[in-house]
């Protein structure tokens, strides 16, 4: 429904946009996370052509989307909170009483659902029938890292690193549960060549296969079928060293809001913020994001060409490229990364179980020799 309401949008900007001295021929759309999800969603909706001709998807890739199985979560907490699963019960509630639910039960809130009706149940494939439209979109070298942050607002009990670093494996255990055993065989292979720390691994695992991959893989079918196309991959990171260019880090620069940002902190570079903001623009005046220092090359399925933006802009050439082949077999999983939906009948929960128990036998007989003290 939201994705409806923003073609709404878009086409009263088509009627309306010469009155504020625009061109209804050049509109361009961008967004970051849902934002550059719907956007790159749009295109693939029935009577949204000609309403935009160039789009910039900041880490918004297809995989942030709910298969029709994941979409009844949200349906069965709401029977739950309203005690019932007849229609006029829910009709009958009145605005405060709608308003609590909801508050109560959004962090199960849906992605768009690929429910063959709005959106194509095969979003990847529908991009190989080419659009006519210019796109730009990328995502940032540690996407993932940004829910250490957000595993901070479930418990004052334990920190968030914590939580992630114990979260994070029961979430790859789950996904692998959906694979066959070829495709595990991907995963387990892409952690071997890799270097360091598991969890390490396990959030690369989940900054491919859930955002670089899906979006260079949207631009591959879009350029091959003869698509405007460029690809981007943002390396610089923030001011916390543990989450790295994180998702989200890349949009004070874009925006310049430079000064109003708690992830960037006080290390600005002012220069990448300059090039970047000139690219945007310079893509949605002319569709080409080439600067007079920074010649952008077209993406396409031969030569992957990707802009990375960090300390040092430059052009690389199928950057990363054993990783993407061990990720794209995964693609038609579309994980998303969504912790609500993890399974907990996996190894690493009776693994925390196992060391969890003797620790909380040892803390209670410590606390009955305190109370016998007492």
């Amino acid at each position: 429904m939201g994705l409806l309401d923003q073609i709404c949008a878009l086409k009263w900007i088509q009627k309306n946009i010469k009155s504020f001295g625009g061109d209804p021929e050049k509109v361009t759309l961008f967004g970051q996370s849902a934002g550059g999800c719907s956007i790159s969603l749009l295109p693939l909706i029935d009577g949204t052509e000609g309403l935009f001709k160039r789009m910039i998807s900041q880490s918004g890739p297809l995989s942030l989307t709910f298969s029709p199985e994941e979409s009844t979560k949200l349906v069965e907490k709401l029977k739950e909170k309203l005690g019932s699963s007849k229609m006029k019960d829910l009709v009958s509630l009145s605005e405060e009483e709608l308003i609590k639910i909801n508050k109560d039960i959004s962090d199960y809130d849906n992605f768009p659902e690929r429910d063959g009706i709005n959106l194509p149940i095969d979003l990847y494939a529908e991009y190989k029938s080419g659009k006519d439209i210019d796109m730009l979109l990328g995502s940032n070298q540690d996407e993932a890292r940004l829910w250490i942050k957000s595993m901070e607002y479930y418990t004052n009990l334990i920190s968030g690193e914590t939580i992630y670093k114990l979260g994070l494996p029961i979430l790859f255990e789950t996904d692998l549960k959906r694979m066959s055993l070829e495709d595990k065989q991907n995963a387990y292979e892409f952690k071997k060549i890799l270097s360091g720390e598991k969890i390490w691994k396990i959030v690369e695992f989940y900054n491919e296969g859930v955002f670089r991959i899906p979006l260079n893989k949207q631009a591959e079918y879009h350029s091959d079928a003869g698509g405007n196309t460029y690809v981007y991959y943002w390396t610089y990171p923030g001011k916390i060293e543990i989450m790295g260019a994180c998702h989200g880090v890349e949009l004070p620069y874009v925006l310049n809001n430079l000064k109003e940002s708690p992830i960037i902190g006080d290390e600005v570079n002012i220069d990448l913020a300059n090039e970047v903001q000139d690219m945007w623009v310079n893509f949605a005046r002319t569709g080409n994001p080439s600067t007079t220092k920074n010649t952008w090359e077209q993406y396409n399925s031969d030569t992957r060409k990707t802009m990375l933006l960090g300390e040092e802009i430059k052009m690389e050439e199928d950057y990363k490229s054993e990783q993407r082949e061990l990720i794209e077999p995964l693609l038609k999983y579309y994980m998303n990364g969504n912790f609500l939906q993890m399974s907990y009948d996996v190894f690493q929960v009776y693994k925390i179980a196992a060391l969890a128990i003797p620790a909380l036998v040892i803390i209670g007989l410590i606390l009955r020799k305190i109370i016998k003290i007492i």
